[in-house]
C-alpha cells in the first residue's frame, strides 16, 4: 500500500461581496446544504475524503480536531435561508419578493489521461442546492475563463482547487485574506472578521512553535 498525506483540496468559492452570500447565515446554509461525502462517492469515485472547514489537512500536525463542522442537513439549510426573508413557492422553490433564489455555479474542465473532461463536482452540487429550493445555473467553462471571472468578483459560486494544505500554516493567510491572497484565484480574499485578521497576523510573527500552534488552532475555529 502506498500512502501519502492529504495535501490538496477542492472547495466551493463564495462571492461574499454580494447578497445573499454576504450574509453569514446564507454561507452557513450553503455548508449544511452540501453533502461532501456524496461528492466524494460520486464525483471522486471514493478516492478522496471530506476536507476540514479549517482548511488545514487533517494530516497536518497543526490541524485542530475541534474545528467546527457542518454536517449535511438540508432542512437546517432551508431554515437558515428562510430567516433571510425567503419563502417557499408552489413548486417548492425559494422566493423573495416573488423572485426565485437563483445562483450561478462555475466549474472548469479537468485533464484526465491527457483529455479535457467536465468536472462532475458541479453536477452533484447543483442537485444538492436545488434540493433545498435554489435555482442553480451550472456553467462549465475553460479554467482561464473561470479564473478571470473569480478574480474580478464576477461570480456567485465556483469550484476551485489547490495544494499546500499540509505545508506551512501560512497557507491560511494566503487562502483567506486579500492582503496575502491578492492575485490568487483560490483565495477567499475575506477581511470581514477583525479577530481572524489579528490571529492570522499573529501566527506570522510568533516564533515559539507551541504558541503558534495555539494561534493556528484558533484560526481554524
Amino acid at each position: 500500500i502506498i500512502k501519502d498525506e492529504r495535501g490538496w483540496n477542492k472547495k466551493l468559492m463564495i462571492n461574499h461581496k454580494k447578497f445573499p452570500f454576504n450574509d453569514k447565515r446564507f454561507r452557513q446554509a450553503m455548508a449544511y446544504a452540501v453533502n461532501r461525502q456524496e461528492i466524494v462517492d460520486k464525483s471522486q469515485r471514493g478516492f478522496a475524503a471530506p476536507a476540514s472547514y479549517g482548511l488545514l489537512s487533517p494530516d497536518h500536525d497543526m490541524y485542530n480536531p475541534g474545528t467546527p463542522s457542518y454536517p449535511y442537513d438540508p432542512a437546517k439549510a432551508r431554515k437558515l435561508i428562510e430567516s433571510l426573508g425567503y419563502r417557499s413557492g408552489a413548486d417548492g422553490r425559494l422566493l423573495k419578493d416573488g423572485q426565485p433564489l437563483e445562483v450561478e455555479l462555475l466549474t472548469s474542465n479537468i485533464t484526465v489521461a491527457g483529455e479535457s473532461v467536465a468536472d462532475r463536482d458541479g453536477e452533484v452540487i447543483k442537485k444538492q442546492l436545488e434540493a433545498v429550493g435554489m435555482q442553480v445555473d451550472h456553467m462549465n467553462m475553460e479554467q482561464a475563463t473561470t479564473d478571470s471571472r473569480v478574480k474580478k468578483w464576477e461570480f456567485d459560486l465556483a469550484v476551485s482547487g489547490h495544494g499546500g494544505i499540509s505545508g506551512d500554516p501560512r497557507i491560511l493567510n494566503e487562502m483567506i485574506t486579500s492582503q496575502y491572497g491578492v492575485g490568487s484565484v483560490n483565495s477567499a480574499r475575506y477581511d470581514g472578521n477583525p479577530e481572524l485578521n489579528r490571529l492570522l497576523e499573529a501566527q506570522m510573527l510568533e516564533m515559539d512553535r507551541e504558541k503558534r500552534k495555539a494561534i493556528v488552532f484558533k484560526i481554524q475555529e
